[in-house]
């Protein structure tokens, strides 16, 4: 079980990814670490940065799919 969703935290995630967005050269996004398509929960605990590439490469593939290494910004889930 992934626990109680919390909207707060999944905010919180998508406002850093538009933080680096404008800060960065290049676009960032929340990626589902186990895509929604694939039985994924649209949960804190199921979501990360990465830049948009990133998540255009990896599609809707596992992170163990991938013939690339990703790279992901991490925060504390409390």
């Amino acid at each position: 079980s992934w626990g109680p969703r919390n909207p707060e935290k999944i905010k919180e995630i998508f406002a850093l990814a538009a933080w680096l967005t404008k800060n960065r050269k290049q676009k960032y996004v929340v990626d589902h670490i186990i895509p929604v398509s694939r039985g994924g929960a649209h949960h804190q605990r199921n979501m990360r940065v990465v830049t948009e590439s990133t998540n255009g490469r990896k599609g809707n593939k596992l992170d163990s799919e991938c013939n690339f290494d990703i790279y992901y910004w991490v925060w504390e889930i409390k």
